[in-house]
């Protein structure tokens, strides 16, 4: 029965739990209604990938947007978090993208954005991360709630680390190498 169509069907509408289907259960026929279709698709899915790989990343899931037009910057994927807020009213509270800037055939870049919602607005961009690597904020405040002293400009560090306390913002400028400037009250 596979590829097997069913023409002249009335399309259908959303579904209001008493509808019937057929599905096929320890080797018998049985009817099942949406209701008990979206309460299992409610449950938490998992996806799982079962390989041989041990020190890689295996793809659980796959996003993908093609179109009939001709790509440009700006295409891109998203995943849509929605939420109920009130009785009836569904919000799309945040959202993922992965948009391109560069669709030139083996020169394409990607920016991967964050956009939350806010004060019942559309939801906007928060966060991108650039193709380069860098690290763009709409905000204007960063935090970092936990404060970490630096005894010596030996201690451990990566290149890049910054941190904070009362007294000093320190940077590691090398691998255990640290610089620090003194801040104060005005």
């Amino acid at each position: 029965m596979a590829n097997v169509k069913i023409t002249d069907l009335t399309p259908g509408v959303a579904l209001v739990g008493t509808e019937l289907y057929e599905a096929v259960q320890s080797a018998a026929s049985v009817s099942i209604t949406s209701d008990q279709i979206k309460t299992f698709a409610s449950d938490e899915p998992t996806l799982t990938v079962d390989d041989a790989a041990t020190n890689t990343a295996s793809t659980a899931a796959t996003l993908q947007h093609t179109t009939s037009g001709t790509p440009a910057a700006g295409i891109g994927t998203r995943l849509d978090f929605e939420c109920q807020t009130a009785a009836g009213n569904n919000e799309i509270g945040a959202r993922l993208i992965a948009s391109a800037t560069d669709v030139t055939a083996t020169s394409e870049d990607f920016n991967f954005l964050i956009q939350l919602m806010a004060a019942g607005a559309a939801p906007t961009t928060v966060a991108t991360v650039t193709s380069d690597g860098d690290l763009q904020l709409t905000g204007d405040t960063v935090r970092v709630p936990t404060e970490r002293t630096i005894a010596t400009a030996a201690d451990t560090g990566v290149k890049g680390d910054i941190c904070w306390d009362s007294s000093y913002i320190y940077v590691c400028v090398a691998t255990n190498t640290w610089k620090r400037v003194g801040i104060a009250t005005w």
